[in-house]
């Protein structure tokens, strides 16, 4: 009987001592676990990407200038006009009553300046032209011609309001303008009309007997330049 009893009591205190040990290893293990730090979003530091741009060329237009080859044109000289000036073959020389022309749309015409400087005729001619002729004055400006003091009017004119340009000069008592307007061209007159000037003359005062209108409104229409619209 003793001995039942001391082993019930061995019993009960091995049962205590492995229940203490095990709370006090559940005690331990739960000291020990470290919860996990709450993770902190990190923040993105936005960085720039460069997108390449494709850089188109910007288009050049190229602008054509027509330079004939003057050394090659035929040289016209009149004592008559007391002028001279080269021109392309193509373009056909003959006379009016009181012009020059060079195919079909250009013609120097030498009027009577009435005792008038360059800009008191140019100024009575334009206003003539304007009442009279519908003209619609773009420009006026100051140039030479021929070693001469000169002024070119462009203007439009006609019900389709096309292009054309003149060029006065005074020399003694006679006015040489030389004009160019749109219309049906022979000999590429827009483009040849430029270099015609440029090589134009003096060569002496004209002769008495050549015919000249007595006044800028008695002018001959002046031929019309090209139909630059």
């Amino acid at each position: 009987m003793k001995e039942t009893t001391h082993l019930s009591v061995w019993r009960l205190v091995f049962s205590s001592l492995l229940i203490a040990v095990t709370v006090l290893g559940i005690a331990c293990a739960n000291s020990s676990i470290v919860p996990p730090a709450k993770a902190e979003p990190t923040p993105l530091r936005a960085t720039a990407v460069a997108t390449p741009v494709k850089i188109e060329p910007t288009p050049v237009r190229a602008t054509v200038v027509a330079t004939p080859e003057t050394g090659r044109w035929k040289q016209f000289s009149s004592k008559k006009y007391g002028v001279e000036f080269q021109y392309p073959e193509s373009c056909k020389i003959w006379e009016q009553d009181e012009s020059l022309n060079v195919g079909g749309r250009i013609e120097l015409s030498i009027l009577e300046s009435e005792g008038m400087g360059l800009s008191e005729y140019v100024t009575k001619f334009v206003k003539n032209k304007t009442e009279q002729a519908d003209w619609t004055i773009e420009s006026t400006k100051n140039e030479t011609l021929g070693g001469q003091e000169s002024r070119t009017v462009e203007y439009r004119f006609g019900g389709q309001k096309r292009f054309g340009t003149a060029t006065f000069a005074v020399r003694g008592d006679k006015v040489y303008v030389w004009g160019l307007t749109a219309g049906g061209f022979t000999c590429d007159e827009p483009n040849v009309y430029g270099p015609i000037l440029a090589s134009f003359r003096f060569t002496k005062q004209p002769a008495t007997e050549i015919p000249v209108a007595s006044s800028p409104t008695s002018m001959p229409s002046l031929p019309m330049a090209p139909t630059f619209e």
